[in-house]
């Protein structure tokens, strides 16, 4: 069971090193950022106890602390003031879980919500405040697109670039997606 999970940890380790070096040579083009975060911890064998699943209050720590990387490309780091050597630092003191990824979500996105609690993001204690994005529109909807873009406008953004998924995903150097013609739409 060991190997297994030495080896899971070792691809994981293989993906987000392949990942980050293809954000970093689009960094002439993107303003890039990755957020790693893994789901649980593992008991391995730790007290008689293995796998995880437990319920919260009688699990492990090593079921209730799980790995969490966030990586930004110096261009995000210049543009929305956050300031790598305060993560760092904060990285060695304060945890973090799953209850802080949406947030962190949000902040990293640039979006506003009543939803979006500062408290949770762990970027807010190391950031300036700037407000500029690129907005990345999942579908070829030009209405949608234009009340994004005036909604946008409206919270005090500067949209400094626009694309569509299949544009994204063609100067990424990939094949973009081809929507779903048989899945019937929601109405309205």
């Amino acid at each position: 069971m060991t190997n297994t999970y030495d080896n899971t940890i070792l691809y994981i380790d293989y993906v987000v090193d392949k990942t980050i070096k293809l954000l970093q040579s689009k960094q002439d083009k993107f303003t890039t950022s990755l957020v790693y975060l893994s789901d649980h911890g593992e008991s391995l064998g730790e007290d008689g106890v293995y796998l995880h699943g437990l319920p919260w209050s009688i699990a492990p720590e090593t079921q209730k602390h799980v790995p969490m990387l966030l990586w930004l490309s110096q261009d995000y780091q210049q543009r929305y003031g956050v300031s790598s050597q305060c993560l760092q630092q904060r990285a060695k003191t304060d945890p973090y879980s799953q209850d802080n990824l949406f947030s962190t979500l949000l902040g990293l996105l640039g979006v506003d919500t009543h939803e979006y609690q500062a408290t949770d993001d762990i970027l807010t204690p190391c950031r300036s405040e700037t407000r500029q994005m690129k907005i990345l529109v999942i579908e070829d909807d030009a209405l949608l697109l234009q009340g994004l873009i005036l909604a946008m406008q409206s919270e005090g953004y500067v949209c400094d670039g626009v694309a569509t998924a299949h544009e994204a995903a063609l100067s990424l150097g990939q094949q973009p997606l081809q929507p779903d013609r048989t899945r019937p739409r929601p109405a309205g």
